[in-house]
Parts: structure tokens; sequence; C-alpha cells
């Protein structure tokens, strides 16, 4: 990495991943770790995925968060192509969950987590696309993807 300042953090997290492609990034406790370069891999996925649904610079993306390497990549596909997320903790109560939903108002919500109750309440009541992270039919469209770098012209303001 030079000493240049980068605005945006998908460039710098790009960066990162140049020189420390086969570091851990992600270790959780049951002895799974993820690479600098597999999350890399995974984000790009990701985006491409975000892309094709439509989902652009200034989107938000609303994602019911169970701090899963999913989630992570999922965050990070999001920065590199300037939507906005927001995290759900899906142990809030709905009507605490209902008020963020209606307020940031999310093109399409993701859920990493095996609490189909709250995603069908979501479906009901904001008629919006919910995408379950782990579903086989998800998995296999996302693993197809580009996992290429993603180039986006952004603006220096706000690095998004």
């Amino acid at each position: 990495m030079d000493n240049k300042y980068i605005y945006n953090v998908g460039q710098l997290f790009y960066q990162v991943v140049e020189k420390y492609e086969d570091r851990t990034a992600l270790k959780y406790l049951q002895g799974k770790s993820y690479t600098f370069s597999e999350l890399n891999k995974r984000s790009n996925q990701l985006a491409h995925y975000l892309l094709q649904n439509n989902i652009n610079q200034g989107d938000v993306v609303g994602i019911l968060n169970n701090k899963t390497f999913e989630a992570y990549s999922l965050m990070l596909a999001c920065i590199k192509i300037g939507a906005i997320y927001t995290n759900f903790d899906f142990t809030n109560p709905w009507q605490r969950i209902s008020k963020i939903v209606s307020n940031c108002k999310p093109r399409i919500i993701f859920n990493d987590h095996e609490n189909s109750d709250l995603t069908n309440e979501i479906k009901n009541h904001f008629e919006m696309k919910v995408v379950d992270l782990f579903s086989s039919d998800f998995v296999a469209q996302t693993n197809s993807l580009d996992e290429n770098n993603l180039v986006r012209a952004t603006n220096n303001i706000t690095g998004a």
C-alpha cells in the first residue's frame, strides 16, 4: 500500500487484499476462518448480484445480521458499489425493526439467520424482497457470478 490517502473504503480494501491476501480476515470461535482473498471474492460476487438486481449507489440494503461471513461479505459489497447498508439485530422486538425498516426504506433485505418468522413479518408488512443468504438457490446463483474486483466511479466527498 502506498502512503496516499484513499477516500473509498472499497478501493482501500482491494489494496489490503493485495498485500495480505492469504492472511486471516475473519475467524470464528467454532474454528472456521476466512482469508482476505476469500472475503474479497465473495464480496465481489455479491456486489455483482446487487448490481444485477438494480441496487446502485445510494440505495439502501437491509441486513438481518448474525455476523456471518456472508453478512460481512455483503457489507463490503455494498461499500464497493456505493450502496448504503443497515444492519438489523434480529433479537430486537418487531416494533423496533419495523420502525427502522419504515425509516430507512431498504430496496432489499438479506437474512443471514434462521428466524423465518421475522423474515415473514417483513415480507408481509413491507412487501419487499427478502433474500436468504444461505438458500441453495441464492448460493448457486451468486457462486457463478464474477469474483473479480469492481471498478466503480465514486465521488470524492463521500467516497461512495
